[in-house]
């Protein structure tokens, strides 16, 4: 049994440091199992990876073509 509490908590870790979120805050997801914390966090990564393309879209039309092949790189460091 506390395997699956380790297990638990080791999972809400996870989600708060892919959130940047402390642990406290999602005790509210302690109750969801496995598979669906694993949708939950596939979920995520697809929310966060299309707002990082939005964000790169925004960049990349702000600037003037001139400017792309040096301010580009430096702003995805």
């Amino acid at each position: 049994m506390e395997q699956t509490t380790e297990s638990g908590a080791d999972r809400l870790d996870a989600l708060s440091q892919r959130l940047n979120r402390p642990v406290a805050s999602l005790r509210a997801f302690n109750d969801l199992n496995a598979e669906e914390l694993a949708v939950l966090c596939a979920s995520l990564d697809a929310a966060l990876s299309a707002r990082q393309g939005a964000l790169h879209h925004a960049r990349v039309r702000l600037l003037p073509w001139p400017l792309h092949r040096f301010v580009l790189p430096w702003l995805r460091r």
